[in-house]
């Protein structure tokens, strides 16, 4: 292919011999074509490739601020700051960047960028992996970014670390179409440590809906306490109480286990704490509690002796515990606990081990 840049004003020509390149010719297919010098870039208004398209030279040429701005970046033109990612020195990188659009897109980077000077203008980032980081630089310059499910997680906690805000809500409005059994708790989580309500919210009415199956499954056991309270508390269960007792069970017996405690009754109330006395033990089946629960040295003497009265006596004594029942007492007549509840939301492809 013979290289020749010709001026569309004079038609005049020139050799490809010099150190310059014109790089609109890479998108084309072509051999990167050089002028004399820089400055003879200027002359040029566009390049004709043999038996080829025409293109303009410069490829600032009908770009939109946000394509030139990602056209600096991944070409590293102008760039005035030196970004070294990753935590040890066989997985670091060096990215190169725009000190304006950095502090533009997040107070920290602001903040780190006053400490900047001419002689050292280099920052390191060695908490983020330089995958993660590249996402996170991609979404300052565009405000686009593709976020697989498996990175999700990275690039929340690296917006957040960096107070992007707009990028920690893109991460959330992803994550919404990811909750499923297995990872609705630990987009509870997610959502109650960023505090983002919408996220919380939506996680809270598909454990509503879904407690039966969610209770069973791994990331049910590493919920904090403070969200199993906001779970129990709730009205909306659609679940039998002694079945959610079963699964708080678990869940204070694996809470006993990662903290090398013996898994019995007694500290498994202590782990359960306060969440102890959502457990509405009076809207449990009587011959299940008689025959199952109260054999299990979770509750006082005086407790059972109460809660026996409730059931068969003819006058209620006063319980700690509510007695008020949950959505699935409200409609149990047309709930088939057997089968599957509809989904309600998109359902992802990742579990509890993603966080």
């Amino acid at each position: 292919m013979g290289s020749i840049l010709r001026c569309h004003r004079c038609q005049q020509t020139c050799p490809s011999c010099s150190r310059f390149t014109i790089t609109a010719l890479r998108s084309f297919g072509g051999t990167p074509w050089k002028t004399h010098n820089r400055n003879s870039v200027a002359a040029f208004d566009y390049v004709e490739l043999e038996n080829g398209p025409t293109v303009c030279a410069d490829w600032r040429r009908n770009k939109t601020l946000e394509e030139r701005h990602l056209y600096m970046f991944h070409n590293q033109i102008c760039c005035d700051v030196s970004l070294i990612v990753g935590e040890n020195t066989n997985t670091t990188e060096r990215i190169d960047a725009h000190s304006f659009i950095l502090a533009s897109g997040g107070s920290v980077f602001e903040k780190i960028l006053t400490e900047v000077t001419q002689q050292n203008t280099t920052i390191n980032i060695p908490d983020i992996k330089p995958k993660i980081f590249r996402i996170v630089l991609e979404y300052l310059y565009s405000e686009k970014a593709e976020i697989a499910p498996n990175t999700i997680s990275a690039v929340l906690n690296a917006a957040k670390k960096f107070k992007i805000y707009k990028l920690i809500d893109e991460c959330f409005s992803l994550l919404q179409g990811y909750i499923n059994d297995d990872s609705v708790c630990a987009l509870l989580e997610q959502a109650v440590r960023f505090q983002n309500e919408r996220l919380m919210g939506k996680c809270l009415r598909y454990i509503d809906k879904e407690t039966a199956s969610v209770i069973k499954t791994k990331s049910f056991k590493q919920v904090s306490l403070e969200n199993i309270l906001k779970i129990v508390s709730r009205d909306s269960l659609i679940i039998r109480e002694d079945d959610l007792f079963d699964g708080l069970l678990e869940w204070a017996y694996a809470k006993c286990q990662t903290l090398s405690q013996p898994k019995t009754p007694q500290n498994a109330r202590k782990m359960l704490g306060e969440a102890f006395y959502y457990i509405r033990f009076p809207m449990m089946n009587p011959q299940n509690f008689t025959n199952k629960i109260a054999n299990i040295s979770m509750l006082t003497d005086s407790e059972k002796i109460d809660l026996f009265r409730y059931f068969y006596g003819s006058e209620k004594p006063n319980l700690p515990f509510l007695d008020r029942p949950r959505q699935w007492n409200k409609r149990a007549s047309g709930i088939l606990f057997n089968k599957p509840h509809p989904d309600i939301f998109t359902q992802g492809n990742f579990g509890s081990n993603m966080f």
